[in-house]
């Protein structure tokens, strides 16, 4: 159904970034964090330029191929937004195509963006 394919998570791989995580449109996903790893939530105009990877109502917990982690679902600004191993994920809007990732290791909003590397 289409609100089970907005949920997917899924992997690819990224140029010389090997395999990292991708929604199911193959739009990088990305973490964001401070310089002590800890998670910052994005929010207000940040959420433009990172918008977060959401669930639809009603989804319990989103579905993932082998390789993706721990996936769960957190409320942050009222919007019910995908994490992997307690990340919140979020997209790029800067990525011009599926499986493209401009925004890795971008440092903006008070913290930097990274993507989410498959696990082995």
């Amino acid at each position: 159904t289409t609100a089970a394919a907005a949920a997917d998570v899924t992997t690819a791989k990224v140029g010389n970034l090997g395999s990292v995580l991708t929604n199911s449109q193959g739009q990088v996903l990305y973490s964001f964090t401070n310089s002590a790893g800890a998670s910052v939530a994005c929010s207000s105009s940040c959420l433009a330029v990172w918008p977060a990877a959401t669930v639809p109502a009603g989804t319990t917990t989103p579905t993932g191929s082998s390789g993706v982690g721990t996936l769960g679902i957190t409320t942050l600004n009222h919007v019910r937004q995908i994490t992997v191993n307690n990340l919140a994920l979020y997209t790029y809007a800067g990525d011009s195509a599926p499986d493209v990732a401009n925004g890795n290791n971008l440092v903006s909003f008070g913290g930097t963006w990274r993507v989410v590397k498959a696990v082995s």
